[in-house]
């Protein structure tokens, strides 16, 4: 009697991974003319690509360490409550009274 081969699920990440690679390269192919960029004072000339990247990653830096920060209250509470519960008071000392 033959076992039945389990389903393969596609990995959701995967797929997401796979597709923002392929709109990744659709994107540069489709924007690699030359262009004049400005911040501040200095002006470059790179593919417009390089721009668009270079601020889309410093938007995804931004916008994480925004999430930390609001995230970091929670994140104390949690680490004292898992504090609290690996390692509980003993009897052993005197209780303040």
């Amino acid at each position: 009697m033959m076992t039945p081969e389990p389903k393969t699920r596609l990995n959701p990440r995967l797929v997401l991974g796979v597709v923002l690679g392929v709109l990744v390269f659709i994107f540069v192919v489709e924007n690699w003319r030359e262009t004049k960029i400005r911040f501040f004072i200095p002006q470059v000339t790179a593919p417009l690509w390089v721009g668009l990247m270079v601020a889309a990653l410093l938007g995804a830096v931004a916008g994480g360490l925004i999430a930390r920060h609001m995230a970091a209250p929670e994140l104390r509470r949690l680490r004292e409550h898992q504090d609290r519960t690996e390692h509980p008071p003993t009897g052993d000392s005197p209780s303040p009274q």
